[in-house]
């Protein structure tokens, strides 16, 4: 994806996770373009194969002979893996690859076959998708192929529950990892102007349209605020609107650390539908730094303000007006900064590398060993 969203954060985190148990880690990715870099220590030995593009139907079932021969790959590099056992770690996927998946393990000789365990992270909720009788089909193959060696896991309750009924098996909640940035500076130390920060890339279920009617909105007079957005949401000024500030579309991290250091709320006009049961890891990092996230109603975000009693930070995003009212509102008020700082310590506690390591350690069952290990 261009090195987008958390894809690339969360592997990073996940192996100074590793680091801590003493484990070896690799990473195997597709071979990037010339216009990108994969981290120093991975692997971009994989096919660029793009089983995600969008098409209609006949382009999508043209995909599965390239799903083929990315298992075809993956089970060449599976099989010539040195002896001793082995753990494979996949997230962000799509059926496709789970099929590639599927296919690679089919290629493994049977006694190195049974030396392999796979933990596998579902972040989305695919059983809303139409899709789903394949994801549950593959998943229950690959299981078989490994002799339950195979573990479910995600990183919401609520999608846990949804997709353990779906599955009829249960998963494991783990905490949110790419949370290890250095330390930010006190929200209420920061001086003017107001920074309102909409992160990532522009889509349609980020709450692309209320951005752009909160753009012509008109904010209280009096307050130097400005509206940070990523140059692809094509965000024109509007007479009377706030004052925008245009930041690249690909933040590095040391970049997303500063505009995380510098503004004052994070705007996350969610759909409700596609984020009831996923989680954001926006959200997450945005608490743990101290700032004010803003959501929307029925979104696993609402869920978790709601639990510490921060429903103030919970808007309908349908009248811009208000909605910048209540953004200075929710910063004039100490209770809500308050509830905010408990909440973050909260999330300070759990959402940590070593809380991360300590679930993935439990995570390894001596009770099921690999032969021949």
């Amino acid at each position: 994806m261009g090195g987008e969203g958390h894809i690339i954060p969360y592997h990073q985190a996940l192996g100074r996770a590793l680091a801590l148990l003493g484990w070896r880690h690799r990473v195997w990715a597709p071979i990037p373009p010339e216009s990108f870099s994969l981290p120093p220590d991975w692997e971009g030995d994989l096919p660029p194969i793009d089983l995600e593009a969008e098409g209609n139907l006949l382009a999508k079932l043209a995909r599965l002979l390239p799903a083929w021969r990315l298992g075809r790959v993956l089970g060449q590099k599976l099989a010539a893996l040195p002896e001793g056992e082995i753990i494979l770690f996949l997230e962000r996927f799509i059926h496709l690859q789970l099929f590639a998946l599927l296919i690679a393990l089919n290629r493994v000789p049977v006694q190195k076959r049974r030396r392999l365990r796979l933990w596998i992270l579902y972040r989305r909720d695919i059983h809303r998708d139409s899709t789903r009788p394949l994801y549950r089909w593959i998943q229950e193959k690959i299981t078989e192929l490994l002799e339950g060696r195979c573990v479910l896991l995600t990183d919401s309750e609520p999608l846990g529950e949804a997709l353990g009924a779906y599955f009829q098996v249960p998963f494991t909640v783990l905490p949110i990892p790419h949370t290890d940035f250095p330390a930010t500076v006190p929200l209420e130390t920061l001086p003017p102007p107001i920074y309102c920060w909409w992160p990532g890339a522009p889509r349609p279920e980020k709450g692309w349209a209320q951005m752009q009617a909160l753009a012509r909105g008109s904010p209280p007079t009096g307050l130097d605020l400005r509206l940070l957005v990523a140059e692809a949401a094509q965000i024109e000024p509007a007479p009377g609107g706030p004052v925008l500030e245009i930041l690249p579309n690909r933040l590095g991290a040391e970049e997303y650390v500063h505009w995380l250091n510098r503004c004052q709320l994070i705007l996350l006009p969610y759909d409700a539908l596609a984020y009831r049961e996923r989680t954001s890891g926006i959200f997450t990092e945005a608490v743990i730094a101290g700032r004010l996230p803003l959501v929307t109603q029925g979104t696993w975000m609402a869920g978790e303000l709601e639990r510490y009693d921060l429903g103030e930070l919970i808007l309908d995003w349908a009248e811009p007006e208000t909605v910048w009212l209540k953004m200075i509102e929710a910063l004039d008020n100490p209770r809500i900064l308050d509830k905010l700082s408990a909440m973050r310590s909260a999330y300070r506690q759990f959402h940590t590398l070593e809380r991360f390591a300590e679930a993935l350690r439990g995570l390894y069952d001596p009770a099921l060993p690999c032969q021949d290990q």
